[in-house]
């Protein structure tokens, strides 16, 4: 498609849930038996990255991992329920972008937690594509913003990714797309981003 495109993160940029993901791995970590995560640990090494490289770097056994990885879907799943709310003044500035631009989500998270948080945020009707796991290799992998660039028929240089952290940035770089770096909703405006589609890109 011709024109512009916006392609959001999820968690730490549309969201903040990096507290509901900390809970909700050490609750199923310790149900399990697991040694739980310090927040620094969870901050420096495990914000970011899907579910099943969190066990990887955990070194979780073969034969706990369904069971680790089921309790901490169902807790996130029960956390979201109770905690995530419409924020308007985001939707506000999403629903401005989404008049310029094209507006998708690229997530690591699965495809269910991604729409229920979308659904309880009331963020769903400026997200015109879906981009979740477990369809595409995770980031830093390009792959998740290379399948949304095809999917839609996008040009990176009229594209731009929102990401909180170096591991979805260092995904959108290498598929060739320029990234936005935020700390969290907090930063998303419709002038914040759309000011980035006017900064000179170097040959």
């Amino acid at each position: 498609m011709e024109g512009r495109a916006v392609l959001f993160d999820l968690d730490g940029t549309l969201c903040d849930l990096r507290a509901l993901h900390f809970q909700a791995l050490n609750k199923a970590l310790a149900e399990s038996g697991f040694k739980e995560i310090t927040h620094d640990e969870h901050v420096s090494t495990y914000d970011g990255l899907p579910t099943e490289k969190k066990l990887d770097l955990l070194g979780i056994p073969s034969w706990a991992r369904y069971t680790v990885y089921d309790r901490k879907q169902t807790n996130t799943m029960s956390l979201i329920r109770e905690f995530v709310v419409p924020d308007w003044r985001l939707n506000k500035e999403v629903a401005k972008i989404g008049r310029e631009a094209f507006v998708a989500v690229v997530s690591n998270a699965r495809n269910e937690t991604c729409v229920s948080v979308l659904l309880r945020s009331r963020l769903g009707p400026y997200v015109k594509m879906l981009i979740a796991g477990p369809h595409a290799r995770p980031k830093p992998d390009k792959e998740p913003y290379e399948k949304a660039l095809i999917a839609a028929h996008l040009d990176p240089s009229q594209t731009i990714a929102v990401e909180d952290n170096h591991y979805g940035a260092e995904s959108a770089e290498r598929a060739g797309i320029r990234c936005l770096r935020v700390s969290g909703p907090s930063d998303i405006s419709y002038d914040y981003v759309m000011s980035v589609f006017d900064v000179e890109v170097a040959v």
